[in-house]
């Protein structure tokens, strides 16, 4: 898990797939003060925490971002769902933060593939390179 700084105050504003030569990459941009926190992990199933309710996905596999930072909001279904997609990534989910965490899900065709993620900073950005 890397940390957070700053307040819980990032807000999940824009998600945006671009494909580059050799790999996607998955932008999530953030409203706020400070940097997103994360974790990440491949799971069999997109489950939204606090209802335990399956998001339906599309995909062979499923990467899930835990991202820290930002402030518990009332519903899981307020923040950014969709986005235009390419390349080897076939459906994006985001909910609304629990707990102080956003989770964005992430379906991708093929099997489990290398990642890499970097933290941006003005605005607060998390870049995931997939490929």
């Amino acid at each position: 898990m890397h940390r957070h700084s700053g307040a819980y105050d990032l807000v999940l504003q824009d998600v945006s797939v671009v494909q580059r030569e050799a790999h996607d990459r998955v932008v999530l941009r953030f409203a706020g003060t400070g940097r997103p926190g994360w974790a990440a992990r491949f799971v069999a199933e997109a489950v939204l925490e606090g209802s335990g309710r399956i998001v339906d996905l599309d995909g062979d596999t499923i990467l899930r971002l835990d991202i820290t930072g930002t402030p518990t909001r009332a519903s899981v279904d307020d923040a950014p769902v969709r986005t235009r997609l390419g390349g080897d990534v076939v459906d994006l989910r985001a909910s609304g933060a629990w707990e102080g965490m956003t989770h964005v899900f992430i379906g991708l065709r093929g099997g489990r593939g290398a990642y890499r993620i970097d933290v941006r900073a003005t605005p607060a950005r998390l870049v995931v390179d997939l490929g």
